[in-house]
């Protein structure tokens, strides 16, 4: 009985450090050198010159367009300031709706930048037509 005693105690530390690392989580390389990005964030296009005159279509089906109507449109300003593929998501009349998108396509913008660099971005714009 004395010599299970004394074998208990003398492996008692080796059987409580075995158990103490089994328990312990293995090491995970991402964890300790996570791939951080460092940005100066998101800079958002701006309009820079828009014609400031839009000519109100004259035909006689002008005179049911409301006098602060408001054409709602969307496209991708590139990365040199231009608008492309706009698309009309808030109509009017065909009429103003293409003298809107004409005005739009005339319109420069600073482009949106990423990290300090030019990026295409899509911008919503409601444009105030009155007459």
């Amino acid at each position: 009985m004395r010599r299970i005693v004394a074998a208990s105690i003398l492996l008692a530390p080796v059987l409580f450090t075995v158990s103490a690392v089994a328990s312990q989580p293995a090491a995970d390389d991402t964890a300790s050198n996570p791939d951080i990005r460092v940005s100066s964030g998101v800079t958002p296009a701006q309009i820079v010159s828009f014609p400031m005159h839009i000519a109100f279509p004259t035909d006689p089906l002008s005179a049911t367009i409301p006098k602060d109507a408001e054409v709602g449109v969307q496209f991708l300003v590139d990365v040199s300031g231009k608008a492309k593929d706009i698309k009309v998501t808030d109509s009017v009349s065909p009429e103003l709706d293409e003298k809107v998108i004409e005005a739009v396509r005339e319109t420069r913008f600073s482009p949106a930048k990423l990290d300090d660099r030019p990026v295409p971005i899509t911008m919503n714009l409601d444009v105030k037509v009155q007459h």
